[in-house]
């Protein structure tokens, strides 16, 4: 699963959320789902991060500093 299809599926958690529309049942399988999306955005974006270090530490340049590194925060768009 792509990221953007991860994020996108857990707007669509919250939203019920909030919405309350889920039932405890319910609730308590979507919040399973939100975990397992949230692990796969999290080691996206570790994977992505190793990756882009190690391609700009190629560069000899020794002064490479991680623009992603500590936890990654998931929200919804600032722009709402």
């Amino acid at each position: 699963m792509k990221y953007e299809e991860a994020i996108q599926k857990l707007e669509g958690i919250v939203t019920m959320m909030e919405a309350g529309r889920l039932d405890l049942d319910q609730l308590q399988e979507k919040l399973k789902e939100a975990q397992q999306l949230i692990k796969l955005c999290r080691d996206k974006l570790t994977k992505t991060d190793e990756e882009i270090t190690k391609l700009l530490s190629g560069n000899g340049n020794g002064n490479v500093r991680s623009a992603t590194s500590g936890d990654a925060c998931l929200s919804k768009n600032d722009n709402d």
